[in-house]
């Protein structure tokens, strides 16, 4: 792990304080487990952003093939 430093609000370090007492767990975990959820948070708006701006991009295209007969043509059962 690398040692890093933050400065902190007053509430914050007593909030963090109260919930190191109530869990058992150290401080430092829990500001590594609200970091996680932070970047996995912003990570998936980001993925959904994107698909979103694209969702569609292809829908008045007249140059593609039939996907729906390429689908059926393939279809096992």
């Amino acid at each position: 792990m690398i040692r890093f430093q933050i400065y902190l609000t007053k509430t914050q370090k007593l909030t963090l304080g109260r919930l190191n007492r109530s869990k058992a767990t150290p401080v430092s975990e829990l500001v590594r487990r609200a970091i996680d959820e932070f970047i996995f948070r912003e990570t998936q708006n980001s993925i959904t952003i994107n698909l979103e701006k694209f969702s569609g991009i292809w829908k008045d295209r007249e140059d593609l093939p039939d996907f729906n007969a390429i689908r059926t043509s393939l279809d096992r059962s």
